[in-house]
């Protein structure tokens, strides 16, 4: 057995028992044995064999990559202003305003990918109460909804970043329309 196939089987045992004691989803094995694969390649340089066992370098390698992964899985900021822009009262707006909004809800709705359209259906459904006041009790509700849907935890939180980016991008459009609008 060739040094890199060893490597490669303590990746795997390391992300394996990692994913036991964890209970994360096995859905997602291959793609993390991947991403840990790839940690520990970019890491192997700066291993010095005076330091320790190579095993134990690949092992903290792997476990560090996963914390961080899940790490950056849980930190989802919450970006207030587009929150605030997208629950406006529409009593306050006057028409021009009101058909302005439905247009960029449409245009939102409509750049959103099927996945990203089933999870702001979900949102206006009553099917599941979600407390909006609570954004990553919210989050938190809606995963474990799509999680018994049938969803893995990558479609999950990758649709939650697609999600948060459109946001981002019409906020900004919106901005410069008004800044436009505003020169006039």
């Amino acid at each position: 057995m060739s040094n890199e196939q060893m490597e490669l089987n303590i990746v795997r045992k390391a992300v394996w028992s990692y994913t036991r004691s964890t209970g994360l989803d096995f859905d997602d094995f291959d793609e993390l044995c991947s991403e840990a694969y790839l940690a520990y390649l970019e890491a192997a340089p700066s291993y010095d064999p005076a330091r320790g066992k190579k095993s134990t370098f690949i092992w903290t390698v792997v476990r560090n990559h996963i914390n961080s992964l899940l790490k950056a899985k849980k930190e989802v900021p919450v970006d207030d202003e587009a929150i605030d822009m997208l629950v406006e009262e529409r009593e306050e707006l006057d028409p021009e305003q009101v058909v302005l909004a439905e247009e960029s809800w449409r245009e939102l709705f409509e750049s959103l990918s099927p996945d990203a359209k089933m999870i702001v259906l979900l949102l206006n459904s009553n099917e599941v109460y979600i407390n909006t006041d609570k954004p990553r009790e919210a989050r938190g509700i809606i995963a474990r909804e799509l999680k018994a849907r049938g969803w893995s935890e990558n479609k999950i939180w990758a649709t939650f970043r697609e999600i948060k980016q459109t946001l981002r991008m019409t906020q900004t459009k919106r901005k410069m329309r008004r800044t436009k609008y505003q020169n006039k």
